[in-house]
This record gives structure tokens, sequence and C-alpha cells, in this order.
């Protein structure tokens, strides 16, 4: 539980973070923009890897295997669903923010 709340205080500082960048935004080139909408569409694939690789975990036999005990799973299954649920919210908000930068390009 205790990375769930890491992982949310690190969204609300990447929120907070974005929307200090937003009022600079006039400053920054076509090429600045492009550039920021890659860098988030490249970390937004980095939280779909931790969801895929999470949503694996919690499948696979052989942590199954190794992981007999009710309790030691159902940590496991904690632990995996909170991190899959803050990494799609974490990618949710990195592909909108890329997409703000790109309909900045073409302003």
């Amino acid at each position: 539980m205790k990375d769930v709340m890491k992982i949310s205080l690190l969204i609300l500082v990447i929120g907070i973070a974005m929307s200090g960048i937003s009022f600079a935004a006039e400053d920054f080139t076509s090429g600045d923009h492009a550039t920021l909408a890659s860098l988030y569409e490249s970390k937004a694939a980095e939280q779909q890897s931790l969801v895929s690789q999470h949503e694996r975990m919690k499948t696979d036999s052989d942590v199954r295997r190794r992981n007999q005990s009710a309790t030691a799973m159902k940590e496991m299954e904690t632990h995996c669903d909170g991190i899959i649920a803050t990494a799609k919210t974490l990618k949710k908000e990195l592909l909108n923010f890329a997409e703000w930068h790109k309909k900045q390009v073409t302003q």
C-alpha cells in the first residue's frame, strides 16, 4: 500500500509540475512542443509497459506456484492492482499532455 501512496504522490507532483509548464507555454517554439509531445508519449509507453508487466505477474503460473499461500497471493494482487490503476491514470495524463503539445505545434 505504501507503493501505491508513493505513486499517487508522484502523479500529484507531476500534475503540479505540468500545470506550471503550461503558464510558460508561449515561450516554447513549435520544436519545443514537438519534443515535449514525443517525451510524454515515451513516458506513457513506459507506463503501459508497467501495466503489462503487472498484469502478466498476476496471471503468471510460476509466480502463483512460488506464492502458494492465500495471504501472499492477496498481497501480490493488491500490489499489482494498485500499480496497474496508478500507471493507467498516469499514462492517460501523459497522453493528454502530449496531445496538448501537439496542438501547440499547429497553432
